[in-house]
């Protein structure tokens, strides 16, 4: 049986990487995937250093990879081994790993979505998405971030707010507003 490698061990400075899949994976998928992720990060090594790692998989549909070297960073091989690994798993498995420009956020029923940043955009403009639209961030690279709860937020409190002009608080306009601004 493999040891389990959890992000907890690791120190709030380590690096982390977030991928999303394309779909959620069910419950022998993911532990599938966690098996994989676990014989990965018990051998990862960068420029013939060991990278004391640790993963996760978060709501079925993210994977965190996080590592660190004392004394040093992981390189990009380093990093592209990883990458590897998931997307091995993912050929395996039958999933697939978005690119980093599509958007998670929580649907009004709940459901995690994704979206291209275009459609996304649109979204946000007719107001389908609002300030209150709990997105994900996984541009997030350090534990740090992660463990202080910037990962899923409102859109308001995270990037997402500033690049698509989501306002924190979402006030209807009401058909006579020009009309509430004249003294009565």
């Amino acid at each position: 049986m493999a040891t389990s490698f959890p992000l907890d061990a690791l120190p709030a400075s380590s690096r982390l990487w977030i991928y999303a899949l394309d779909r959620p994976l069910a419950p022998a998928e993911a532990d599938a995937l966690q098996s994989r992720l676990d014989a990965f990060v018990a051998n990862w090594q960068s420029h013939g250093r060991k990278v004391t790692a640790g993963h996760d998989l978060v709501h079925g549909r993210f994977v965190l990879i996080a590592g660190v070297i004392p004394g040093g960073d992981i390189s990009g091989c380093g990093i592209d081994a990883s990458v590897h690994a998931l997307t091995e798993c993912g050929d395996r498995l039958g999933f697939g790993v978005t690119n980093g420009l599509d958007l998670f956020f929580r649907d009004e029923q709940g459901a995690i979505t994704h979206l291209p940043r275009a459609a996304f955009r649109k979204q946000a403009r007719a107001g389908a998405i609002t300030g209150n639209t709990v997105v994900f961030d996984t541009s997030l690279t350090n534990l740090h971030d992660y463990r202080t709860g910037l990962f899923e937020v409102p859109a308001h409190a995270s990037w997402h707010g500033t690049v698509f002009k989501i306002p924190a608080f979402n006030i209807p306009a009401s058909p006579n507003a020009a009309d509430a601004s004249r003294p009565a």
